[in-house]
C-alpha cells in the first residue's frame, strides 16, 4: 500500500488550466453558467492528493471561468451569482470536510480505523467534539451523519495502491464520461 504524503508542490495553475480545458472540451457557454456543471469542472481537474480539495479556492474556478466566459458575471446577472457561488461553496464545503476526515483516519494505524460508515461517523463526532470543533460536529451530524462512508469513500481514493491505478471518485468519471461524449459527438459531426 502507497503512504500519501503532502507536500508544498503548488498543484493551482494545473488545476486552474485542468478546470479551464474541460469547460473548452465541453463547449461550455452561458447555458453551463450553474453550479452542477461547475463542479464537474472542479471533478474533472481532481488528483487524489491529501489537501487537493483543501487547497481548491472558489477563486481558482472563477479564473477558469473568467479565462472561458469573461462577461460571465453579467450574463448571470447579481441573484443567479450569488446563489451559484453559495451552492459552488457549499460543494467546497462537503469536499473539504470529507478530505480532512479521510486525513484522520489516515493518520491512524489500518488496524485502529473504523471498519464502516456507522463506526466511522461516530468515531469523526467524538473526534471533533474532543478537539472543540462544534462548528464541524454540527457539519458532520446534519445529514445523518453519513460523514463517516464519504469520509471512507475517499480514504480509499487517498490510500489507493499506485501500481493498480487511481481510484476515482464517482464525480471525477462523470467529468470524464461526459468530456469524452462531447468529444465524441464532436468527431463524429466533422467526420
Amino acid at each position: 500500500m502507497q503512504t500519501i504524503v503532502a507536500t508544498s508542490i503548488d498543484e493551482k495553475p494545473t488545476t486552474t488550466d485542468a478546470m479551464y480545458q474541460y469547460m473548452v472540451d465541453c463547449g461550455y457557454g452561458v447555458p453551463h453558467l450553474n453550479a452542477s456543471c461547475l463542479a464537474l469542472a472542479m471533478e474533472y481537474a481532481y488528483r487524489p492528493q491529501p489537501r487537493f480539495w483543501r487547497d481548491l479556492k472558489i477563486e481558482d474556478l472563477l479564473t477558469s471561468l473568467t479565462r472561458l466566459l469573461p462577461e460571465w458575471e453579467t450574463a448571470l446577472g447579481a441573484d443567479s451569482k450569488s446563489r451559484m457561488l453559495k451552492e459552488i461553496q457549499e460543494i467546497l464545503q462537503m469536499n473539504r470536510f470529507d478530505e480532512a476526515n479521510a486525513a484522520r483516519l489516515l493518520a491512524l494505524p489500518p488496524v485502529d480505523r473504523p471498519a464502516d460508515a456507522a463506526l466511522t461517523s461516530n468515531w469523526i463526532c467524538r473526534e471533533l467534539e474532543s478537539t472543540g470543533q462544534f462548528d464541524d460536529l454540527a457539519y458532520a451530524r446534519r445529514d445523518g451523519n453519513d460523514c463517516g462512508g464519504r469520509a471512507l469513500d475517499m480514504l480509499d481514493i487517498l490510500s489507493a495502491d499506485a501500481d493498480q491505478g487511481p481510484e476515482l471518485r464517482i464525480g471525477t468519471l462523470v467529468a470524464q464520461a461526459y468530456r469524452d461524449a462531447v468529444m465524441q459527438r464532436r468527431q463524429k459531426a466533422h467526420t
